[in-house]
């Protein structure tokens, strides 16, 4: 999973990429500085854990290949790629150019409609084919669900005004302080310790974001 995290937190990189094709966005030093900084902390979170090794079953060695990661890995540098593409064409066709809150949530509750009406079709398709089987969650499950179905829609939609008022790059990197953000709440919940990579690579990602909003800053 660390590789594939790793790769999908790219999508800062594309952002800026997309956003200097599409939106005229300039080359400054203190941008590529932010999204530099970003990845490397994705990369030292991900890769330098102690527990990172692929597990094994006996004196079997696991092929990569094998089971599916560079399928994997490609999968997640489309996504990424896609998910930075996604967010400049959002702000350069489908943002107002006065940014709007209603519009965001009103975008944001179509994409959830969207969801509902067309994406559960191949679950059924999946579960009688046997290709992957399905089953009612119990109450509790269930209650859970729920509330990361919320806190889902609360997410996109802050995130798609954050994209309206700032700039798909500014989200992008703000979206990957979830990361660090998530070990803290990790360690309250489970009373784990943060890990030295954690620490290094949540101040990489924390230092990007304030050198990206300084550079926000001055621009204005």
């Amino acid at each position: 999973m660390s590789n594939l995290t790793a790769i999908y937190n790219t999508s800062c990189f594309w952002a800026y990429v997309f956003s200097i094709l599409m939106l005229g966005e300039s080359l400054k030093i203190r941008k590529i500085s932010a999204v530099c900084l970003s990845i490397i902390g994705i990369i030292i979170l991900t890769f330098f854990k102690k527990d990172s090794k692929i597990p094994s079953h006996g004196n079997n060695i696991i092929n990569r290949d094998e089971y599916g990661f560079f399928p994997g890995d490609l999968i997640a540098i489309f996504s990424a790629i896609l998910c930075g593409l996604c967010e400049v064409i959002y702000k350069k066709y489908a943002s107002p150019p006065t940014p709007s809150i209603l519009f965001s949530n009103t975008l944001t509750g179509f994409m959830g409609l969207t969801s509902l009406l067309l994406l559960w079709i191949p679950l059924p398709i999946l579960h009688f084919t046997g290709i992957e089987k399905f089953e009612l969650p119990n109450l509790y499950t269930f209650g859970f669900i729920l509330l990361i179905a919320l806190m889902g829609v609360m997410f996109n939609a802050n995130f798609m005004m954050v994209i309206s008022f700032t700039s798909p790059l500014f989200a992008a990197i703000g979206t990957m302080l979830t990361i660090p953000l998530v070990a803290i709440v990790d360690v309250w919940v489970t009373g784990v310790p943060l890990g030295m990579n954690t620490i290094i690579g949540s101040f990489c990602i924390l230092i990007g974001f304030v050198l990206l909003s300084w550079s926000n800053f001055l621009k204005r």
